[in-house]
């Protein structure tokens, strides 16, 4: 049954993954002094209030900050910072977006099955690396992380079995 319908379960996926991208992933940090009010922000620690930023909002800058490494990196200026060099991993909770793309497109192409099931399992471990990092913060309210995580193991389900009921494209 999953095979019959597994281009309608894709769009349905590449929508709710749309969905997980506008919501909160992030807080851009304000200093606000505790005695004033956070409001509408949410009061993280201390002295800082917290904006939440969008998923898209944060590969906005992740690509910002990327083709400025890249352009560093070019003109040999570049050096030895390697936090920067992360920034290369942020494109992998993107990659789930693509290969379902591609597989919208090429329906049973075993191989790009195989991808597209290590870009989501990639970018569930990323996304969920990246949600501990902020446990300090108010992580509740980041709901398009979460959402995005449960979104990927979904994924991540249903492809297995559609792949593994599938004679022709076995993984």
């Amino acid at each position: 049954m999953i095979n019959q319908n597994i281009s309608i379960i894709r769009v349905v996926v590449l929508l709710l993954l749309i969905l997980a991208l506008l919501g909160p992933w992030a807080f851009d940090q304000i200093n606000v002094p505790a005695e004033y009010d956070c409001s509408p922000f949410i009061r993280l620690n201390g002295d800082f209030c917290g904006m939440p930023m969008s998923g898209i909002r944060f590969f906005q800058l992740w690509v910002g900050g990327f083709f400025y490494m890249l352009f560093e990196l070019i003109s040999g200026k570049f050096m030895g910072q390697g936090q920067e060099f992360l920034l290369v991993l942020a494109i992998l909770p993107l990659l789930p977006f693509f290969t379902t793309l591609l597989l919208l497109w090429k329906k049973d192409a075993r191989q790009l099955r195989t991808a597209h099931l290590i870009a989501w399992a990639l970018a569930l471990v990323l996304t969920s690396l990246f949600l501990i990092a902020q446990i300090n913060d108010s992580v509740t309210g980041l709901w398009g992380v979460w959402f995005y995580i449960l979104l990927a193991v979904g994924a991540i389900v249903i492809e297995y079995f559609a792949a593994k009921n599938n004679p022709a494209s076995n993984i």
